[in-house]
């Protein structure tokens, strides 16, 4: 059996959990996120309606709006699916370590 051990393990493909990994990324720790959606971010495509438009917004009793800039929406309104997309990219340019589909038990 092959066993691998990571520095963080994070569980979830949503803003926390790729913010997290980013971070992990950029300071050189190794991490795997696990996400049980087809896709990061899945919950979000789940539930926000098609063509719903998303924005930057300062999460409650948080110091500083984003903590990874490069994940932050426009300040200009775009579509969810924009946005997902542009996250997309973002994990495939930073090559941020991913798997999806994940039973949990």
């Amino acid at each position: 059996m092959n066993t691998t051990i990571y520095d963080v393990l994070i569980i979830g493909g949503g803003p926390a959990g790729l913010s997290t990994a980013y971070l992990c990324h950029k300071h050189g720790l190794s991490y795997l996120v696990l996400e049980s959606g087809k896709a990061i971010f899945q919950g979000i495509a789940n539930t926000y309606p098609e063509g719903k438009l998303v924005y930057a917004s300062k999460p409650k009793d948080a110091p500083e709006p984003f903590m990874v800039e490069e994940l932050r929406p426009p300040d200009k309104p775009v579509t969810v699916e924009s946005y997902l997309q542009y996250v997309q990219h973002f994990v495939q340019h930073e090559n941020l370590h991913v798997q999806t589909e994940v039973d949990f038990e």
